[in-house]
Order: structure tokens, then C-alpha cells, then sequence
């Protein structure tokens, strides 16, 4: 078991062990009688290496044949 501290804004900051542990961000939160539960839930950081990297490059230049001028990204 693990105790943390709220600061005085009531913000929780979860140890990086824990963090690290589930690899997101980002959790759900629910009461439960006098428990408060975190679940975790895939974020940004869950996807981290998951993603094969994107040639933003080789895509301008298709898009930039494909109608006529530089796209807007």
C-alpha cells in the first residue's frame, strides 16, 4: 500500500512505479461506499511505440501531387 498526499488544490499525484505500472494517464474514477477507486483507461501514453512512425514528409509531397499545391495540416 501506497499513501499520497493531496496538495492544497486536492490534486493526487500517483507514484511513477504506479504510473509506469498501467502506462497511461488517464483513469476513470468512481466512488465506491467510502472508497475512492482509479481505473485505468488507455491514453495517449498507452500508445507510445505502439504507432509506426508517419513519413509527414512523403505525405506532404503525395498530397502536394494530388491537388496541386501544399496541403494544410
Amino acid at each position: 500500500m501506497v499513501n499520497v498526499v493531496l496538495d492544497k488544490s486536492g490534486r493526487v499525484v500517483l507514484p511513477k512505479e504506479i504510473r509506469e505500472k498501467f502506462g497511461t494517464n488517464v483513469f476513470e474514477i468512481t466512488l465506491e461506499e467510502n472508497k475512492i477507486i482509479l481505473k485505468p483507461k488507455e491514453g495517449l501514453l498507452s500508445w507510445y511505440g505502439k504507432v509506426p512512425q508517419i513519413d509527414v514528409e512523403g505525405f506532404r509531397k503525395e498530397k502536394k501531387k494530388e491537388i496541386g499545391r501544399e496541403p494544410v495540416i
